[in-house]
């Protein structure tokens, strides 16, 4: 994946801040561009222009954090050289308090241009040098703080205003995210990041209900943390306060053993929340220092209605998480049965990892990694169907016996669709014998017109079948494998996963190091 790059670049105007940023702002940039706001508010940055013209990515997380710091009212925002994707993509996420350029020059010019901020025009107000004393003057001044102290209150009003549909913008958008997220880990990382940056506070914990204890299992904004530190044992916790009234607490008054809030508060935390599904206690969030100031009544409601739409997300990953399980003892059932009546018996964990490091060096995208592991692993589920004397015959097959073979793509998609695999996973076991250059079956798909995890397996398989003994042919060794796919560049094989995949296996020939492997971790991806 490409690296991120945060550079300070010098700027003509010394009220006016730049900054150049390279490579990605996905999912793990998220909590690096709170802190880089958050720093921004402390040295009194209120003209800013990030220089987009090297982005290559932008993910939701980081757009809402842009849009919702744009709209704060503390911050001049624009945006250089982005591309129309990043430009577009922000527009969705509502990037309204934005400003684009496609120039750094015009960017600079148009920010300077612009009227100071709310933040940034009291502070200069402050420093308004003082005129005569005579009463005219005093008349004057007066007049002018009464006016000042007007507007100060409007603005007040309207920042207050215009925070409250920053956040409420968010809980929608962060509703309608949660809703979508099937693992828990990114949900609770999500989630965490969200009220770090919507709440204003520096850390967060999450601790999950499990055996006799509260376990930490997921936060953000710490340098160093002990999780063992941070376990609350059920029996140091009252139930019952908190599932009556959902309530956010300062940590003194939480429902919380003594000796346990003493502890915690060693960590900074000020402030814990339960997490509550069906009015069990499922969880409990513990939130660190504000950055600002204390939290105000509206962010202790806010932060309410953001848990409660947190903790019903959390329940539907951990019924998941369950059905997941089911899966994969279904999953591992069929593998066995697939390799019972298939040549490419003991293959599975082979496939199954260089599937895994040539998508991930493609960038497959994350969200259909589950899926693509899913259609690796039952690509020939469809040959139960197929007898074993046609499988094992040690002759060539006849032209009726190869029909009979190339039906198992279709059988295998039917099958998976009947037990509601997605269509995904159903698309790899149909198309995992089409070939690049049309000549492959069921459909004699061409190019790029085969889906992409479907042109990753054929690679990976017909790679792991040559290294093996057929009834028609001896095993070849693992270069003379290398060289015949390479033969088949562009023509059999997408050309762009060939290059890739030779690559992958040169470095582990060159090392002797293979990537750590577990079948059953693939699959929680």
């Amino acid at each position: 994946m490409p690296k991120t790059l945060v550079e300070k670049v010098s700027s003509p105007e010394t009220d006016v801040t730049i900054f150049k940023i390279s490579g990605t702002l996905g999912f793990h940039e998220n909590e690096v561009l709170v802190k880089f706001f958050t720093e921004c508010a402390k040295k009194g940055v209120s003209k800013l222009i990030f220089d987009f013209s090297a982005l290559t990515s932008l993910g939701g997380g980081c757009a809402k954090i842009l849009c919702s710091e744009a709209s704060s009212g503390k911050l001049l925002l624009c945006i250089a050289g982005a591309s129309s994707t990043v430009r577009n993509f922000l527009k969705g996420k509502g990037d309204g308090d934005i400003s684009f350029c496609s120039d750094l020059a015009i960017a600079v010019e148009r920010i300077e241009q612009a009227p100071e901020p709310a933040g940034g025009s009291a502070a200069k107000a402050d420093n308004v040098p003082e005129k005569n004393d005579d009463a005219s003057d005093k008349t004057d001044k007066a007049n002018i703080a009464k006016a000042t102290e007007a507007k100060t209150g409007k603005d007040e009003d309207d920042h207050a205003l215009r925070q409250k549909l920053v956040q409420y913008r968010a809980l929608l958008s962060l509703k309608s995210d949660l809703n979508r997220i099937r693992d828990k880990a990114y949900l609770l990382d999500a989630f965490l990041l969200t009220v770090i940056a919507q709440v204003g506070v520096e850390t967060a914990v999450f601790l999950e209900r499990n055996d006799g204890q509260f376990d930490p299992i997921c936060w953000k904004g710490f340098e160093t943390a002990d999780p063992k530190a941070l376990i609350i044992d059920v029996e140091d916790v009252e139930f019952e306060p908190w599932t009556r009234t959902l309530e956010v607490m300062p940590m003194d008054k939480a429902p919380i053993s003594e000796q346990t809030r003493t502890r915690l508060s060693k960590w900074d935390m000020k402030y814990a929340a339960p997490v509550v599904v069906h009015e069990v206690l499922r969880g409990i969030l513990l939130l660190g220092k504000p950055i600002r100031k204390e939290l105000d009544p509206e962010a202790m409601e806010f932060l309410a209605m953001l848990i409660n739409q947190a903790a019903v997300a959390y329940a539907n990953t951990c019924r998941f998480e369950e059905e997941t399980e089911r899966t994969l003892g279904l999953v591992h059932t069929l593998i066995s049965m697939i390799e019972e009546n298939t040549v490419s018996r003991g293959t599975t964990d082979l496939i199954m990892r260089y599937t895994h490091a040539l998508a991930t060096e493609l960038h497959y995208p994350e969200e259909h990694m589950r899926d693509l592991m899913y259609g690796t692993v039952l690509r020939d589920i469809g040959m139960i169907k197929v007898s074993d004397l046609i499988v094992r015959s040690p002759r060539e097959l006849q032209k009726e016996e190869w029909e009979v073979i190339k039906r198992h793509p279709i059988e295998g998609a039917e099958m998976l669709n009947k037990m509601k695999f997605s269509h995904s996973t159903q698309e790899i076991v149909m198309y995992h014998h089409e070939r690049f250059n049309g000549e492959g079956y069921p459909e004699r798909l061409q190019g790029r017109n085969i889906p992409m995890g479907a042109r990753i397996v054929s690679v990976v398989e017909s790679y792991a079948a040559m290294l093996q003994d057929r009834p028609t042919r001896p095993a070849l060794g693992r270069e003379a494998a290398l060289d015949s796919l390479r033969e088949n560049f562009g023509n059999r094989y997408d050309p762009d996963v060939i290059l890739s995949f030779v690559a992958i296996v040169e470095e582990e020939i060159r090392t002797g190091e293979k990537a750590e492997y577990s079948g059953s971790e693939i699959f929680r991806l």
